[in-house]
């Protein structure tokens, strides 16, 4: 059926408006072509659907007021009472039903959902990477914020300041030239071994060419002086990679400046054990550098804008067999519009500071960036640990 309501608003300069909500309850089976993502349905299922369109000013509350919340309710409360069923409950991506097919838009879970309003995420984002509040699709706030409130970035905490001691500049030198000839970021992930986790791009060759996996140079480690913001700089050996399917490696730096890396009392980072989640505040650790420049300039680390959300995970389930190319295992997409040059191999911390993957590439049209996860990255170190 079709209902709709007409609803009064009061403005701010407290005069009285007329509006009114559109609302569409429909039952359907998976043919129907108003079937709402029905490529996951099986044949015998049917989706009861209730939407809604109006005014999504105020945080949707217009809308979820002006009659969609009490058009939920009683459906509810007629499926139970009528045939004795629980309906499993998934909300629409609105993004998704404004841009293509409703066959082929994107629901999340309903406990996913009450999950993020719980932990006072203001926004989520469907698998095609649109971002939607989440009071306009559920009709309540995240904990913690009021209906007049703005949705603003939260400033990184303590935990992940302290991850900026950990983060170190990584460049490959060039003998002949007396200077670098890439330059990127990267962690210490075991400051008693001299251990370093990087992208394998900034030191190997990793395009399809005869050079594939082949380092022109020497990868050296610059460590910032927390007063001068000044590199110290090491030299370092690569002692784990994998550049057929993984953009990461590791680094150790040599025995010979060893014992003085030590005394710079360098911090470390833990890699996550549980990888992240879809729409996970994350922040991208990196030397804020200048590609003309590279080593003529100061260097410092910033993390005040590389910050982002986690879209989706995927695998390459069906590698390429070519080993001169380089074909990603698996990798995390985030949105993250600030990361700059230098950033690449650089960690990428949840909210415990800890490790979720690091930065290989970005598309800068849409913002999207892609790291390598925290799984990956623990093959590659547990492979070095092994090494004498």
């Amino acid at each position: 059926f079709f209902l709709e309501v007409g609803i009064h608003l009061e403005t701010e300069r407290r005069q009285t408006q007329q509006s009114s909500v559109e609302i569409f309850v429909h039952l359907d089976d998976k043919e129907s072509d108003f079937c709402i993502c029905s490529s996951r349905m099986s044949q015998s299922m049917r989706r009861l659907t209730v939407s809604a369109k109006g005014l999504t000013s105020n945080s949707g509350t217009y809308i979820w007021k002006g009659g969609l919340e009490q058009v939920i309710q009683s459906t509810d409360h007629v499926i139970e009472n009528t045939f004795g069923w629980t309906a499993i409950r998934e909300i629409v991506c609105s993004q998704c039903l404004a841009e293509k097919s409703c066959k082929s838009a994107c629901v999340w879970k309903k406990d996913y959902i009450k999950r993020c309003l719980k932990e006072g995420r203001p926004t989520v984002w469907c698998q095609d990477g649109h971002k939607v509040e989440l009071s306009v699709i559920c009709g309540k706030l995240p904990n913690g914020m009021h209906s007049n409130d703005r949705i603003i970035e939260r400033n990184p905490s303590r935990r992940i300041q302290h991850c900026i001691s950990s983060v170190v500049i990584v460049g490959l030198w060039d003998h002949n030239t007396k200077s670098l000839r890439s330059l990127g970021s990267g962690f210490v992930v075991d400051n008693n071994k001299g251990l370093i986790i990087t992208a394998a791009h900034t030191l190997i060759e990793m395009e399809k060419t005869e050079n594939f996996g082949e380092v022109h140079g020497r990868p050296r480690i610059g460590v910032i002086d927390s007063k001068t913001k000044e590199p110290f700089w090491y030299f370092a050996e690569i002692v784990a990679r994998n550049p057929n399917e993984v953009d990461a490696c590791v680094l150790r730096i040599t025995q010979e400046t060893m014992c003085d890396f030590k005394s710079r009392r360098v911090g470390k980072l833990k890699i996550a054990t549980d990888g992240c989640e879809n729409d996970e505040n994350v922040w991208i650790l990196g030397c804020n550098q200048k590609e003309s420049a590279l080593v003529h300039q100061p260097i410092t680390i910033n993390i005040e804008s590389p910050r982002g959300y986690v879209m989706w995970s995927f695998m390459n389930m069906q590698p390429k067999r070519d080993r001169r190319s380089f074909q990603p295992r698996q990798e995390i997409v985030i949105v993250c519009p600030n990361a700059t040059f230098g950033h690449s191999g650089g960690p990428c911390v949840n909210r415990e500071g800890n490790v979720v993957g690091i930065l290989s590439r970005g598309d800068p049209i849409d913002n999207k960036r892609f790291l390598v996860p925290s799984n990956q990255l623990k093959l590659l170190y547990k492979q070095a640990t092994e090494q004498k």
